[in-house]
């Protein structure tokens, strides 16, 4: 087991620098801190996988193509709606009771993403479907 390092904040986006610093009027400000955290969360969290998993790396190219495309359905547990949304801004979103039901098209290794990031919020993952483009469950 390795020792703990210590505490260091990801690098996210230069506009939640920005919010820590403005002085603007509480209803403005506000405005200001949810339009951050819907464009940051999910980059904080991809920021917070690679402080916890340095080895893991996600594919950094822009413009790839890739036929590795497939329609995912994922049910997840234990977290509220509302963040979920925030954080895998990708697929649609529906609550029935207490699951949360993740459901879009996602590229390569976008499902290990998605699931990460729903493990860094505490989510228990019930189940994942795959349909391939053709439309089939598998």
């Amino acid at each position: 087991m390795c020792p703990p390092r210590p505490a260091t904040r990801p690098s996210v986006d230069a506009a939640v620098d920005e919010l820590a610093a403005d002085s603007r009027d509480d209803h403005t400000w506000h405005l200001h801190a949810e339009v951050a955290a819907i464009l940051s969360t999910a980059l904080a969290l991809d920021a917070a996988e690679r402080e916890i998993h340095p080895r893991r790396t996600w594919p950094r190219r822009r413009f790839r193509r890739s036929s590795a495309r497939a329609r995912y359905e994922v049910y997840v547990t234990g977290v509220d709606p509302q963040e979920v949304a925030r954080a895998i801004p990708e697929l649609g979103i529906e609550a029935v009771s207490d699951v949360i039901v993740l459901e879009g098209p996602l590229m390569d290794d976008g499902l290990q993403r998605i699931l990460s990031r729903l493990e860094l919020l505490g989510g228990t993952i019930v189940a994942f479907l795959s349909h391939g483009a053709d439309g089939e469950q598998g």
